[in-house]
Parts: structure tokens; sequence; C-alpha cells
């Protein structure tokens, strides 16, 4: 399946699950994702680098740069939309997963602390909702 045809289907999937972003958030983050599953890309720039088109990469991370400090896109209700949309028709037992990750801890600093809630699924977590604390 070629990747265009993948971001089509996450395009699909990211109007469904989050029907109150905007449109043009809707598309950039389906790019986005499509990029972190296809290449399994665990940072921005690889994950952009990944994302089907003809431009630049450092074109591709811009454009996920901006996306992530886009004001419209509300990290809380997309959220909340997506544990909603994960939790909708589930029957049967359902796996958490709770992740706390220090940063930038120093003997006279605590550092920032993020916890991720994660669903298990086929063997990964896929997280549902995050906060970071300083």
């Amino acid at each position: 399946m070629s990747r265009q045809v993948t971001v089509q289907e996450c395009d699909q999937e990211v109007q469904s699950v989050f029907p109150s972003m905007p449109r043009p958030e809707q598309k950039a983050l389906a790019g986005l994702v499509t990029g972190v599953t296809c290449h399994r890309a665990s940072t921005l720039s690889q994950a952009s680098a990944a994302v089907p088109g003809d431009a630049q990469d450092r074109s591709k991370l811009r454009r996920a740069q901006r996306l992530l400090a886009n004001e419209r896109l509300e990290v809380g209700a997309s959220q909340q939309e997506l544990l909603t949309a994960v939790l909708r028709g589930h029957r049967g037992r359902l796996d958490l997963l709770l992740d706390e990750t220090v940063v930038g801890a120093t003997a006279h600093f605590h550092g920032t602390t993020t916890y991720v809630l994660a669903v298990a699924w086929r063997g990964r977590a896929v997280p549902v909702a995050w906060q970071t604390v300083a």
C-alpha cells in the first residue's frame, strides 16, 4: 500500500475521531501520524520527513512544528475525543498503562515530568492522554 493511500485512510480516521478539529489541522495530523506509523519514527524530524509529498524535509518539519504550536489544536479536547473513540463499542478487558518520565532532573531541580496514559494494543502502548508538569 502506498504512503499516499495510507495518509488518505488515516485522514478519514482522523476526521472520524476528531470531528471538532479544524480541517487543516486534521490533514496535517493525518500526514504526521502516517509518518510516525509507516516509518516507526520516534522524533518529529523523522516523522515529518516520512510524510508523503514532494516538499523538502525541512519544509515538512516546519509544517509539523507549526501544527504542534497551533493554538487551534486543542490537546485536551482531542485527548477526550480520542479516549471516547477508543472506548466506543469496546467490550471485555482493556489494559491501561501509566508511564511517568522525568527529564532534566538535577540535584537542585526536580525536572519536568510527563505522565502518559496508554491502552495496551498488540504489544504496543497507544497513548490516549498525557500531561506534562514542571
